[in-house]
């Protein structure tokens, strides 16, 4: 009987060491998937007209700059939509030259953000906004360079 005892608790203690041992083999691949996402929830801030404006351009965090963390929240609430172009300047200082990025033809303003949010952090994100024909914001999407 004692030995069936041993048996069950050895039993018990291989289960725990596979469960842990699977674990760990488990994070790296999990945290390869759901990591950028998990950043990027991590770093969302409410958007604030003043530092947006102050454009710091990530300085003090160059991988997250205040206007990346910020853009989501300022596009779900469709603050924009319906502003002029005059309006739109003073919520968000002044916009980013024509010249660049390429697709900005597609915009009638564009902000950049910072780098583009993803496991690979090579291109920019930008802000791009439409002004229809009353000259008023129609449309606000993300752009990636």
């Amino acid at each position: 009987m004692n030995a069936e005892r041993k048996n069950r608790k050895g039993c018990g203690s291989c289960l725990v060491a596979s469960l842990i041992g699977s674990l760990l083999l488990a994070l790296p691949v999990l945290w390869f998937i759901f990591g950028d996402l998990i950043a990027d929830l991590a770093h969302r801030k409410k958007f604030d007209a003043v530092m947006w404006q102050r454009d710091d351009r990530g300085i003090q965090s160059p991988n997250w700059p205040p206007r990346l963390c910020m853009v989501d929240d300022l596009i779900r609430s469709d603050r924009l939509i319906d502003l002029t172009s005059n309006e739109v300047v003073n919520l968000l200082g002044p916009p980013h030259s024509k010249s660049f990025p390429a697709g900005a033809a597609q915009c009638d303003i564009h902000y950049y953000l910072g780098p583009e949010r993803g496991f690979i952090r090579i291109d920019s994100e930008w802000l791009f906004l439409k002004l229809g024909p009353d000259g008023k914001v129609n449309r606000q999407w993300l752009y990636t360079d």
